[in-house]
């Protein structure tokens, strides 16, 4: 299962807001955020392989938190 990472903060010296976004991500992309750190862009291969990604992330996200199951 492979996957494309991108940092969202890539350029530090250049303000974000003048950047904008894009209207539309690569297929199969998603992101993975934080309120207090950087995001990323990660895409993979195709949409099994995001499902499998976005689940794995659910489980890491309650594991931090501390709840179960």
């Amino acid at each position: 299962m492979a996957v494309t990472l991108y940092s969202a903060h890539y350029l530090s010296e250049v303000d974000e807001k003048e950047i904008g976004t894009p209207e539309k991500y690569p297929e199969h992309t998603f992101e993975v955020g934080h309120s207090r750190r950087r995001a990323y862009l990660i895409t993979a291969e195709n949409e099994e392989d995001k499902k499998a990604w976005v689940e794995t992330f659910k489980v890491c996200c309650r594991k931090a938190s501390g709840k179960s199951a």
